[in-house]
């Protein structure tokens, strides 16, 4: 554990002295491949990109994946790079989570051992991001030699993590997409038979989320009537509460994964500095839970009604 720890403290306070030109242009050619080997050499990777484009404005922090575009990742210099680890990589915008089976005050004499003598910083501050607002549908076409099926792909904002309605969206996407029970999986996969897949979900983000469907169609699938039957589906979900029956397969699907996640004790790990990072609260665990317990099928439908709108 203790080495462990060092490495953490030694990567915090020191890793700019080992930084060079030669370091940096190591490092660049590795993330430059990740994006080759992850995004742009696999089917429906250029969709990804697209996706991001459609829904955020220029200049917002959601505009472009995390991957960075390759122009962006050449002209980085070492400046750059300097100013951005000694703005962001410091203890006041850090925190240090351990889980497992350890004394705890004399693991707190080894943490203040190794990063006990970092000098106080301010914490960096934030910019505020103004909320993006889609007025009316936008639309693109991707061509993609990689990808061999034809896909149908919709976004819509959605309220941001943790916030109203974030919950009521995961089992709306449960009540469309889940595979053998799902509204849309049913109608698609197995009634018509015009999807080879469908998949919904909500894309919980800090910022703002994405509420996303996305179908691929059989080979010589009519893409008209899928898209047709998506746009009724999702209508109807916005008009009729859901049966309780696919209210209570979502929660119990969604607390049960949950729950059997917190095996792994990294996954506890994660769990507890993500309520701390998101909400200040590293034991808003059982509040979480009950976000899905508390959404009604009249909820669900109601921010549904709200959130996937035609425009």
């Amino acid at each position: 554990l203790e080495t462990a720890l060092w490495l953490e403290s030694d990567r915090l306070g020191w890793l700019l002295d080992l930084l060079n030109q030669k370091s940096l242009d190591n490092q660049r050619e590795v993330v430059r491949n990740e994006r080759r080997q992850r995004y742009d050499n696999v089917p429906y990777g250029k969709e990804r990109f697209e996706i991001n484009r459609l829904l955020y404005p220029e200049g917002h922090p959601y505009r472009h994946l995390t991957i960075g575009l390759h122009e962006d990742l050449e002209r980085a210099s070492l400046d750059d790079v300097r100013g951005f680890f000694r703005k962001w990589y410091v203890p006041a915008n850090a925190t240090l989570c351990l889980a497992g089976d350890f004394d705890a005050k004399a693991v707190k004499r080894v943490v203040h051992k190794w990063f006990g003598s970092f000098p106080r910083v301010a914490r960096p501050a934030r910019n505020v991001v103004v909320t993006a607002v889609i007025t009316a549908p936008q639309a693109a076409v991707v061509v993609d030699p990689l990808a061999k099926l034809v896909r149908l792909h919709w976004a819509w904002h959605s309220p941001k993590t943790y916030a109203p309605g974030d919950a009521e969206l995961d089992i709306a996407a449960h009540a469309l997409g889940n595979a053998g029970t799902g509204r849309l999986y049913k109608r698609l996969v197995h009634l018509a038979q015009l999807a080879q897949s469908v998949s919904v979900y909500q894309a919980s983000a800090q910022l703002s989320s994405a509420f996303h469907v996305v179908v691929d169609l059989r080979p010589g699938a009519d893409r008209e009537k899928a898209a047709a039957i998506v746009h009724e589906e999702i209508a109807r979900l916005g008009k009729d509460p859901i049966d309780q029956s696919e209210r209570n397969r979502a929660v119990v699907e969604v607390e049960s994964a949950f729950v059997w996640g917190l095996e792994g004790l990294n996954t506890r790990c994660e769990v507890l500095q993500g309520y701390n990072h998101y909400l200040g609260r590293p034991d808003w665990i059982a509040q979480d839970l009950q976000r899905y317990r508390n959404a009604s099928p009249e909820a669900v439908r109601n921010t549904v009604a709200q959130t996937l709108r035609p425009a």
